[in-house]
């Protein structure tokens, strides 16, 4: 008698390079799309983001949004963005994603553009309009 043993997926391939938004003085949205055929329930993805012209990547915590913590964790792939908080508005950084499943993790998506959010200009806000006096 032999064993049936489980076929395990291959580990996820690498995903296309996330995008950035501001979405606050100090929060980075990292964005990414999942390639076809990765089964989401079973993979998470780890987002690492590191300053631009620095070789050092810091990962992201997916529960508390917080930059380079020791035991961060992944993101279950149902989710497709992340918010990065408390993070310096003067550095340009740049993210990559990895994404996971029980067979290992894939290789790094390529980096994304860089973002800094001192650069952004902020937006005017428009003429009030008096409706009623």
């Amino acid at each position: 008698p032999s064993a049936v043993q489980a076929q395990l997926p291959p580990s996820p391939p690498a995903a296309h390079a996330p995008t950035l938004e501001a979405v606050g003085e100090d929060s980075i949205r990292v964005t990414w799309a999942v390639p076809r055929g990765v089964a989401k329930p079973q993979a998470h993805a780890e987002i690492s983001l590191r300053v631009e012209g620095s070789s050092r990547w810091l990962r992201v915590d997916a529960v508390s949004g917080k930059l380079d913590e020791p035991d961060a964790l992944p993101l279950p792939l149902e989710t497709t963005c992340c918010v990065v908080k408390s993070i310096d508005p003067q550095v340009t950084y740049v993210a990559r994603v990895r994404l996971g499943n029980q067979s290992g993790w894939g290789p790094d998506s390529p980096s994304s553009k860089g973002l800094q959010l001192a650069a952004l200009t902020p937006i005017a806000p428009a003429a009030p309009i008096l409706e009623a006096v």
